[in-house]
């Protein structure tokens, strides 16, 4: 009766089910996983770093080391913005291409200047379960308190937020049964949804709030998913 749950110990805050709590440490920020079974799919939520270093070793043997710049360039449209506009870092990083090694040790350095965070690391075999069609949204879901009073001043509590998402996927025909059994087993634990690889306000970690298949043609069918993140 005299202990309270305030989150978890900074080690361990980047291994729990929340995208909010970080783990932190100042310009470097290194951890091996000894990863039991394979892998081929890392993603690195709620960063705030400049670089990522990924290692993966098979016993003695190097497989895998490649460096990942988090320098974000996708405001710089033109020459002016280039020269003026402020440096912005990426928050997340998908890798997609890890090597097929049994039981390997996963390295993860990330490096910044002053305090690196990192808010989730999730590892695992990805599934690719079709092609998301155009036409899909993202957005987030904020928690903050926002309250007026009678003479019309705002009072604002800020709290967490998490991402939301929803996605129309074409799937092969005969991948139906198949794809209603995966998600199925998933309806109760968290998941990474990676909407699309080239935006990364698509990758979510959260709960399939809802899903369905529309039996549509014969060569293929209409998947519907609908992701609330975790905060």
């Amino acid at each position: 009766g005299f202990w309270v749950d305030i989150g978890p110990i900074n080690t361990m805050a980047m291994f729990d089910d929340s995208i909010g709590t970080q783990t932190e440490d100042t310009d470097t920020l290194a951890v091996t996983v000894a990863v039991t079974g394979r892998i081929d799919t890392l993603a690195l939520l709620n960063m705030d770093a400049a670089a990522v270093n990924v290692t993966v070793m098979d016993g003695a043997t190097e497989e895998y080391n490649e460096d990942f710049s988090l320098t974000d360039t996708s405001a710089i449209t033109d020459w002016y913005a280039y020269f003026f506009e402020e440096i912005t870092r990426k928050t997340d990083l998908l890798v997609t291409d890890l090597p097929n090694v049994l039981d390997p040790d996963l390295t993860v350095t990330i490096t910044g200047t002053g305090t690196v965070l990192c808010g989730h690391f999730v590892a695992g075999v990805s599934r690719d379960l079709g092609g998301t069609q155009y036409g899909a949204s993202v957005g987030i879901t904020d928690y903050s308190r926002k309250t007026q009073d009678e003479f019309g001043n705002w009072s604002i509590t800020e709290r967490g937020f998490s991402k939301r998402g929803s996605f129309k996927v074409f799937i092969e025909g005969n991948a139906v049964d198949y794809t209603h059994r995966l998600l199925s087993s998933y309806r109760a634990a968290p998941v990474m949804v990676i909407g699309a690889d080239e935006y990364a306000a698509s990758y979510i970690f959260g709960l399939l709030k809802d899903w369905s298949i529309d039996i549509a043609y014969v060569s293929h069918s209409i998947m519907n998913i609908e992701m609330e993140g975790l905060t």
